[in-house]
């Protein structure tokens, strides 16, 4: 099976020719899409059926490619009109003057049947009108997600171990200094709550955390309108073997190819066996339990 990350990159911008324009007609709706919640209604579809669910969110195909009948890759569009008659070199000085909010989404996956299997989605939002805001909402979107559908559940066959668990961490450089952040605070107080820890471990084990990182979740977000550099997410759910992911990213130098427009990007790998390979320039931040 093919390991591949479909981050929006060269080729998708490529593929933009002829999509982008600063004129009217713009489908403002869905731009925050929830990529969790998408895969749900859309994994196990025809490529048709997906493209009708789409279209009706706002999202218009740009590109696909079937690679063999066995795998497919399609990109949408949505807050940009389309506009066949942009030139190849006048793709990058049009997306550098885009003024509204829009979303570029892609996903990819294998075909059985003529059903997709979404392996993989990603999205990069261009925020203008409010980032802070819209980054926020999106981050709190996939962060429910994950607690909801993969709480803490203890193993009944063996002490100490989770059947069941969500780890998130997130990263937020600025100035010279790189804060990490995480929710480890629920993972504590659920394990003194079963009664795994005693009230002074659990005191001797929130003071080493305090020491490693800089707040819990609610700092992070408080802290967020402050980054100067890179802010990076992670969100991990984890049951019975099977894990899902999914990454926010907010870097200096985006796989658009922007400069001076804000702008995320995030991706989501459902819980389906598949392996997945995070982007080398991310920082892989391996599930803790304290426990151990």
């Amino acid at each position: 099976m093919k390991q591949r990350t479909i981050f929006i990159y060269c080729m998708t911008l490529l593929m933009l020719v002829g999509l982008i324009s600063c004129e009217g007609g713009k489908a403002e709706k869905n731009l925050l899409i929830d990529l969790p919640r998408l895969t749900e209604e859309i994994s196990g579809k025809t490529l048709s059926e997906i493209d009708a669910i789409l279209e009706k969110k706002g999202y218009i195909k740009f590109y696909d490619e079937v690679e063999e009948g066995e795998y497919v890759e399609a990109s949408y569009i949505n807050g940009i009109a389309n506009d066949t008659t942009i030139s190849l070199e006048d793709m990058f000085a049009k997306l550098q003057q885009v003024t509204e909010d829009a979303t570029i989404l892609s996903f990819y996956g294998p075909i059985n049947k003529d059903q997709v299997l979404i392996e993989e989605i990603v999205a990069g939002y261009i925020a203008i009108k409010d980032l802070e805001k819209s980054y926020k909402k999106v981050s709190n979107n996939l962060y429910s997600y994950v607690t909801t559908n993969y709480p803490f559940v203890l193993s009944t066959e063996s002490d100490g171990e989770f059947k069941q668990m969500n780890q998130w961490v997130g990263v937020i450089n600025a100035d010279t200094d790189e804060m990490v952040y995480s929710n480890q605070d629920q993972l504590l107080s659920f394990i003194l709550n079963n009664g795994l820890i005693s009230e002074e471990d659990y005191a001797e084990l929130k003071e080493e955390l305090a020491a490693k990182q800089a707040g819990d979740r609610d700092a992070f977000l408080e802290m967020f309108p402050q980054a100067t550099g890179d802010v990076q997410e992670q969100f991990v759910g984890v049951t019975e073997g099977q894990m899902a992911m999914g990454m926010i990213f907010m870097m200096e130098e985006n796989n658009f190819g922007l400069e001076a427009i804000p702008m995320f990007e995030v991706a989501w790998v459902p819980s389906n066996g598949v392996e997945w390979n995070a982007p080398q320039r991310v920082k892989k931040i391996p599930i803790y339990n304290p426990l151990k």
